[in-house]
């Protein structure tokens, strides 16, 4: 799925910047011009390419951070809920749970 969302803003990407290159090319009229614009197209598009690569790796971090914390989130308030129910008088538990605290 990751390659499939860099290959299609790949695409996107190549088009536009053909089509920015072309439009700045065609106003200049020696060779060496076109080489370095030729240069700096090949530099926008190696730096968006890193920039594709950062946003996606960035989310796919994210995305694991956050399920290795709700994990040990939830495991600890579990330890936590049954420590509550073992030291607390059967009267309140009931009381809270029929839900006529006010």
């Amino acid at each position: 799925m990751l390659q499939l969302k860099l290959g299609f803003s790949g695409h996107w990407i190549d088009r536009g910047l053909d089509q920015y290159k072309s439009t700045l090319l065609s106003g200049t009229a020696t060779s060496g011009g076109a080489r370095q614009m030729g240069g700096l197209t090949h530099l926008v598009r190696e730096a968006m390419y890193l920039m594709l690569y950062v946003a996606y790796g960035s989310i796919v971090a994210f995305g694991l951070v956050a399920q290795g914390w709700m994990a040990w989130y939830y495991t600890h308030r579990g330890q936590q809920l049954r420590t509550y129910l073992d030291q607390t008088p059967s009267w309140i538990i009931d009381l809270q749970r029929s839900g006529h605290l006010g």
